[in-house]
């Protein structure tokens, strides 16, 4: 982890911590009709409500400026909590973060439930699509929580996903596409087959221009194997390296990431369908990969 990235954490997290330190030193009496608890109590149960954060954050997103914005407003929350006015702060503390604490708990539970689901399909598996990196899935999984290609019939299973920077892929709040670790990346074929359609007209998209409405896919790639149809997508303008009819095998180029389509930042694209135009789920070396999974290639 870079020193930025270790710096950011810490700091975080003591801005986190630091509205629930009062608690300890709190010296009112509680109402004797009421539970009795203690400020170790409360202060405890504080704690245990960021913890359960942890694993929310590994579904969401940590990798992404997202991870920073839900802290900040976890810590906004906290913040109007420990300002109640009342004789007991510490049971109200307790109790909204019990009540807190309840609530992410099924919600965790059932993302961790729902978002591995594969449908009665087969899975193919595919070898990844880029060589050696580190990279983080951005969108996937059964849930549209975690994966907006739901909403579509074909791409139901489909996942995005960007190379990993020294920083853990935290994406850039600003600068040009080479400021993404993603930008020029080879993609490589995940599977065999013979290429029925190449795409490499579409211009790769400035951060913060108009996304395309009319070409979803932008530069793409659609192979055709043994099993099923295998589509690759968001690649840079005029880097193809393969045409219609050529035969290919795992590894081989295809081209280059950019960000041409309907993208919002350099990233690859991969789904499977079958003939009938339906998504089929994939996995990668036997792997099946949901939003925040990380993937290394030697």
């Amino acid at each position: 982890m870079s020193v930025r990235l270790k710096l950011r954490t810490f700091a975080l997290l003591a801005a986190c911590l630091s509205p629930a330190l009062p608690l300890l030193a709190e010296t009112d009496h509680l109402d004797p009709n009421a539970l009795d608890i203690s400020g170790l109590s409360a202060f405890l149960a504080y704690i245990a409500t960021l913890a359960l954060f942890c694993p929310t954050f590994l579904l969401f997103g940590i990798w992404t400026r997202r991870f920073w914005l839900t802290a900040w407003v976890l810590l906004g929350i906290t913040r109007v909590i420990m300002s109640v006015r009342t004789e007991h702060p510490r049971y109200v503390v307790f109790h909204s973060q019990v009540g807190i604490l309840v609530i992410l708990l099924a919600f965790v539970a059932f993302l961790a439930i729902s978002v591995r689901r594969r449908g009665s399909s087969t899975p193919v598996d595919l070898a990844f699509p880029c060589g050696r990196g580190n990279y983080a899935v951005i969108q996937g999984g059964a849930s549209l929580l975690v994966n907006h290609h739901l909403r579509s019939d074909s791409q139901r299973y489909a996942i995005d996903f960007v190379r990993v920077a020294e920083d853990y892929g935290l994406a850039p709040l600003r600068g040009s596409l080479d400021d993404f670790p993603t930008y020029d990346v080879p993609v490589l074929s995940p599977c065999h087959g013979v290429i029925s359609e190449v795409v490499e007209s579409a211009s790769d998209k400035g951060m913060g221009d108009p996304i395309s409405a009319t070409e979803p896919f932008g530069n793409h790639v659609v192979i055709r194997s043994a099993e099923a149809v295998v589509v690759v997508a968001h690649l840079k303008q005029w880097t193809l390296q393969v045409s219609a009819g050529d035969i290919i095998i795992p590894g081989q180029v295809l081209g280059l990431a950019g960000n041409s389509g309907r993208s919002s930042e350099p990233h690859v694209h991969i789904h499977v369908e079958n003939l009938k135009e339906l998504g089929v789920p994939m996995t990668f070396e036997g792997r099946t990969l949901v939003r925040n999974s990380l993937f290394e290639v030697f």
